[in-house]
């Protein structure tokens, strides 16, 4: 799988709380850490969108779990508006490009994650999710708070299936044990190697929904 994350940067993150930013990059490096990463395996970008979308890194810039790892946790945080719709247009049309390392022959994912709802090019918003979902794009998303506009945060995901709602922050760092049941245990492809991993819930579910999506459920 390719798989994008699609990240909120706006304002709205500390103003809810200070440390959230590092929480929302903590979450993404529990998913990192139980994909298995690599050239020929999973392959992870990144997205963050305020006033604009902007490319953080692309599918080959980094290609091993720790060089992801290491990579995400140094993200700056933006502190801009809510432009949803820049950081689908920029996952479709610049990361998941093969002259930037998309592979044709793989699953394209996005997993777009918000804390509100869309303050900038808001009714582009739904088309621009419509485009990449047109294009063979699966797209995740996740929302947190009562901030966000449900609706919209559905009508950006494949299916109301599709869609994760997390109460606050703290929810996307409470560890677990990856849990992605049976379907999971024979995949070395996707999800993590061994049980001894940990990932938040919402981490979890995720991981699910790519196991769903990638065929993988018997």
């Amino acid at each position: 799988m390719d798989i994008v994350f699609v990240v909120d940067s706006s304002g709205s993150i500390e103003k809810a709380g200070e440390g959230n930013w590092n929480l929302v990059l903590t979450f993404i490096t529990d998913v990192v850490g139980a994909l298995d990463i690599g050239p020929s395996r999973v392959r992870v970008g990144m997205v963050l969108f305020g006033n604009n979308g902007r490319t953080e890194f692309y599918l080959t810039d980094y290609q091993t779990e720790s060089q992801l790892i290491a990579r995400v946790l140094q993200t700056d945080y933006l502190d801009q508006r809510t432009n949803i719709a820049d950081g689908i247009e920029l996952m479709r049309d610049d990361v998941f490009e093969e002259d930037k390392g998309d592979r044709p022959d793989v699953q394209n994912i996005g997993i777009v994650i918000s804390d509100g709802k869309a303050n900038e090019r808001e009714n582009d918003t739904l088309p621009e999710a419509n485009q990449a979902k047109a294009e063979d794009i699966v797209i995740i998303s996740v929302g947190v708070t009562n901030e966000i506009d449900e609706a919209e945060m559905i009508g950006i995901a494949n299916s109301a299936d599709h869609f994760i709602f997390v109460e606050d922050f703290a929810a996307l760092s409470e560890s677990l044990d990856v849990l992605v049941g049976t379907a999971s245990q024979s995949v070395d492809t996707t999800v993590s190697r061994s049980s001894e991993n940990t990932c938040t819930n919402t981490c979890t579910i995720i991981l699910s929904k790519l196991v769903i999506v990638h065929g993988l459920c018997p």
